[in-house]
């Protein structure tokens, strides 16, 4: 493996927990061997999209992005998942963290989004909070980045969500 492999493969470990860690993913027949595979799948479909993302990437594509990755992982691991489903919330959550520490390391320009999670929703005036872990279509996750944009000025949500993820 080599040095750049390791810290892609730390990364990716890094995302995961993030992405899993307050959502109910699996079902309770999934085995350890479904989890491990569904894992890798998720990185798999976040692999073959995150080539188009070396050049910026509209917006418009980035929703399709997140989209197509939550489709295709519902698609071939309902049986495993908690409900037949994973969340929208789940997926940009995954998706749009990797996105943002490859853009920290220069390896991609700067991403459309920042990811959701309680930190940035809880910037939001309480009626348009959400839990991320609950966005289950994609109209909803852009209607939270739509707030989102209002708040953050003239900074695109992924500066702005740098300055703003750690101030109380």
């Amino acid at each position: 493996m080599t040095k750049d492999e390791m810290i892609k493969n730390s990364l990716w470990q890094v995302t995961i927990y993030a992405a899993f860690q307050r959502a109910k993913i699996y079902s309770d027949s999934a085995t350890d061997e479904d989890k491990k595979a569904l894992k890798q799948s998720l990185k798999n479909e976040v692999a073959k999209i995150i080539i188009n993302y070396s050049s910026p990437v509209s917006e418009a594509a980035h929703f399709s992005n997140i989209s197509l990755i939550a489709k295709n992982i519902n698609t071939e691991w309902s049986f495993a998942l908690s409900n037949r489903a994973i969340s929208i919330g789940v997926i940009q959550k995954a998706l749009n963290l990797y996105l943002k520490l490859m853009w920290c390391l220069n390896e991609i320009p700067e991403p459309p989004h920042c990811p959701l999670d309680k930190v940035i929703i809880d910037k939001l005036a309480f009626k348009h909070r959400k839990s991320w872990t609950k966005i289950t279509n994609i109209e909803t996750y852009e209607e939270l980045i739509n707030q989102l944009k209002e708040l953050s000025g003239d900074k695109s949500l992924a500066a702005w969500e740098l300055e703003e993820y750690e101030k109380p």
